[in-house]
């Protein structure tokens, strides 16, 4: 679904949300394979929280636990979805991911996946740039060598 026909599906009664959460829910999580942008993944966070803390209240109180577990599932999911590259979790878009959801409060600071995050740039890992290019690769691209002379030119703006 394109983004513009997705944003004008989301209903903004909050009275028509409640009424049709879970199809709302399906819609967003299913948004999430078209998404290609930060913005896109952040804003699609926001609006299925803001989606779920509307209904969390009228969820009777014996399904809350089932209700909050299913939710932080398909939320951790979502997570590593997005910090993906082919099949490949990529440490530094996990750990700017998971950083960013704490900083909108979304996560907690104690959340499993930020432990990895922090665990996984302490440990020697495959930046973004070289996954990228093995996924490139796998695919049938090459990339050929920077132009002689190319990274002396580099370090001329970057800093000392």
């Amino acid at each position: 679904m394109r983004w513009k026909d997705f944003h004008e599906s989301i209903p903004e009664d909050p009275a028509e949300v409640l009424a049709n959460w879970r199809e709302i829910r399906r819609r967003i999580d299913h948004q999430f394979n078209e998404a290609s942008t930060w913005d896109q993944w952040t804003g699609l966070h926001a609006l299925r929280d803001s989606v779920l803390n509307l209904v969390k209240p009228t969820i009777h109180p014996d399904d809350q636990p089932t209700f909050q577990e299913a939710s932080d599932k398909i939320y951790a999911t979502l997570i590593v979805q997005e910090s993906l590259i082919g099949t490949n979790i990529c440490t530094e878009t996990l750990d700017a991911v998971t950083r960013r959801e704490i900083d909108a409060g979304r996560m907690s600071a104690k959340h499993n996946l930020r432990h990895i995050a922090e665990m996984g740039m302490l440990a020697p890992h495959l930046t973004r740039s070289q996954l990228l290019q093995a996924e490139a690769e796998q695919h049938g691209f090459k990339f050929d060598a920077p132009p002689k002379g190319f990274r002396r030119f580099l370090k001329l703006f970057q800093r000392s």
